[in-house]
């Protein structure tokens, strides 16, 4: 089975805060999230880390070494992209003609 993701080898993405994940997924009896697999509290400081991702498999993601994931695997669960202003600005917009439409 594989992973149906939107996520590719070298995007950049934020592990997830565990505060978000606890309240999303519990905890179980050892005190680690329910999240993909569990992301135990061994993992807690890798939350909010920008990690780079450089193989995908059937059930999980690995980081590039120099990223410090600590040799983890994450599930999509744990993860989110980053904000990449690139994919979201439109350079064929010219802004002076866009706000010379707007009524103000």
């Amino acid at each position: 089975m594989r992973i149906d993701t939107d996520f590719k080898v070298g995007d950049r993405v934020v592990i997830r805060d565990w505060d978000a994940m606890e309240d999303e997924y519990g905890l179980d009896s050892m005190g680690d999230t329910g999240v993909g697999g569990c992301f135990v509290r061994g993992m807690r400081h890798l939350c909010g880390r920008e990690l780079t991702i450089s193989k995908i498999d059937n059930h999980s993601l690995l980081f590039e070494e120099s990223d410090q994931s600590g040799g983890w695997c994450f599930s999509l669960d744990m993860i989110r992209h980053t904000w990449d202003p690139d994919k979201f600005i439109c350079p064929e917009i010219n802004i002076d003609i866009l706000f010379s439409e707007m009524d103000v």
